[in-house]
């Protein structure tokens, strides 16, 4: 499975014995290290880590270990939300009771980093709207481990056609939305909309059970998620498809957000993507309505942020054109402005406007009309703003001072 892979452990225990006696079985090296070697990790490119609960390692050198793009695995809870808010991905798996189970899962994880071609977390929106990039990716790459992946291949592999850029679609405005708020629940939330589609196989030809009555969306779900406890054995995707069927039968339910996400990107993508085809007037009915949206306020933000990464796409500046334009026109809009740039001054997309910046000279669209003063300090409000203008018509990028 892994040639040549190494395991190395920072922390101890009373099963440490156990785990090395484990990894060594499966034919993986393992070295116990602490803070001190953590250099002949990161200069170990066929390895992987895993951080036990009694390990003492800090921030530093925590942010030395992420550096390498090694795979990263740990037991505690505390480390995880300390990565998370310093941007760093960690990979939580708890102890489990069977120290077999517990490096099982590990191993998987590690199988999984090395061999899958994972997409990059600020790179959703661009896959979805550029062919190339659309048509090479494999919903495989949210597939976490190999039971995962046994599930998908079982039921799924057959997919072709509309039915799986559907498919595709869906998982990546999932995992977009969710890419903006939880690093590390990114990819699980494209896995939740993937999996999905084997309750709704026969729905997505037009789009994921859009026209299905709430009790049989429901009833597919708790199916769903019955398979998903028998053959991936993982509780947390389990109850996410039995909180989701309640949702639909009208109970009263605390949805998470991942849960959130996947409804709202049904919602969009029903909206935004008719026929599978990105409409950007669509999207602006949909975030022009996001306050009246049941979901979360960081979820309504993640979504504004990603329609607009959607809308600094060239793809999306094209189809929000008139439809007789001469190139030289267009050629403008998608390359910026033509004037020279100053020192303090750069341009930037609509998706890197931030609170605070200072707009150098006055941002304008595709005819010329002014939307926004220069020496404008922006603001949160103001951005949005320009970010649903941009689904209706192309807007020249920005021109901001530099900090």
């Amino acid at each position: 499975m892994i040639e040549k892979f190494s395991v190395y452990i920072l922390g101890g225990g009373t099963n440490l014995e156990g785990l090395l006696e484990r990894f060594y079985n499966r034919g993986l090296k393992t070295e116990c290290i602490n803070g001190n070697n953590l250099g002949e990790v990161v200069n170990d490119p066929n390895s992987g880590v895993v951080i036990l609960e009694s390990s003492d390692l800090d921030l530093s050198e925590l942010n030395l270990l992420s550096k390498s793009n090694l795979p990263i695995v740990t037991t505690s809870q505390d480390l995880v939300k300390l990565a998370n808010s310093e941007g760093i991905k960690l990979k939580y798996v708890p102890e489990e009771t069977s120290i077999q189970a517990f490096v099982d899962k590990i191993i998987d994880y590690f199988y999984w980093f090395k061999s899958v071609n994972k997409p990059d977390k600020k790179n959703f929106a661009k896959i979805i709207l550029k062919n190339s990039s659309f048509s090479q990716f494999d919903l495989k790459a949210f597939v976490t481990t190999k039971e995962e992946l046994t599930f998908y291949e079982e039921h799924l592999k057959d997919l072709t056609g509309k039915p799986l850029n559907n498919l595709k679609k869906f998982s990546l405005l999932s995992a977009g939305i969710m890419s903006n708020m939880d690093d590390s629940y990114t990819l699980r939330a494209g896995l939740v909309a993937t999996l999905a589609g084997v309750a709704f196989k026969q729905q997505i030809q037009d789009f994921i059970f859009d026209r299905l009555p709430y009790h049989s969306i429901s009833s597919r779900l708790k199916d769903l998620a019955i398979m998903t406890s028998i053959k991936l054995k993982d509780k947390e995707i389990t109850e996410i498809f039995h909180r989701l069927a309640n949702y639909y039968e009208g109970h009263s339910v605390e949805l998470s957000l991942i849960e959130q996400v996947f409804l709202v990107a049904k919602e969009f993508q029903a909206i935004s993507f008719p026929r599978g085809i990105f409409r950007p007037n669509g999207a602006y009915i949909f975030i022009s309505g996001i306050n009246n949206l049941p979901a979360d306020e960081k979820i309504k933000n993640s979504l504004s942020t990603f329609v607009r990464d959607l809308m600094t796409l060239p793809t999306a500046k094209i189809l929000t054109m008139p439809r007789k334009i001469s190139r030289d026109q267009m050629m403008k809009i998608l390359n910026s402005i033509d004037s020279s740039i100053s020192q303090d001054e750069v341009v930037v997309g609509l998706n890197q406007l931030e609170s605070g910046q200072v707009v150098s000279r006055a941002i304008v669209d595709f005819y010329g009309r002014k939307l926004v003063e220069e020496q404008t300090v922006l603001n949160d409000e103001l951005i949005n703003k320009l970010s649903k203008l941009a689904c209706l018509v192309p807007i020249i990028d920005p021109i901001i001072k530099k900090k």
